[in-house]
């Protein structure tokens, strides 16, 4: 059994993570692998706060502490890295082992049928 949906389960994370990593790096926040907080009011945010994507929806993109707004760039880029694992996941894109696309990548084909494929390629080629 394959496990596609691992990398899109994690993908939101990992881009909330960056994001974040992204917002803090040009400050020099000092607290760069700190506790996350809402940077309105400074409220630490619970676990629960920090489930990409769900969160923001269920917080309708406001902090739980004093209502402030969330900047809608933290769910564009949980979006984002869904996206990226999502596509990478139905191309199979990671070489044909496995991945819903399992067995399409170049890497799963015989070689004479690569060898085909990239004589093909180079006909297309203008």
């Amino acid at each position: 059994m394959s496990a596609w949906w691992l990398p899109l389960l994690a993908a939101p994370f990992a881009g909330s993570l960056l994001f974040v990593l992204v917002r803090r790096l040009p400050r020099e926040a000092p607290d760069l692998w700190g506790r996350s907080r809402c940077e309105a009011c400074g409220q630490a945010l619970a676990p629960w706060d920090l489930v990409p994507i769900v969160s923001f929806v269920a917080q309708q993109g406001r902090c739980r502490a004093c209502g402030a707004r969330i900047s809608p760039d933290h769910l564009a880029a949980e979006l984002a890295a869904v996206l990226i694992a999502g596509t990478v996941a139905a191309t199979g894109a990671d070489g044909g082992a496995g991945g819903a696309g399992a067995g399409g990548g170049l890497a799963a084909q015989p070689p004479a049928a690569r060898q085909s494929q990239r004589a093909q390629t180079l006909r297309l080629m203008p």
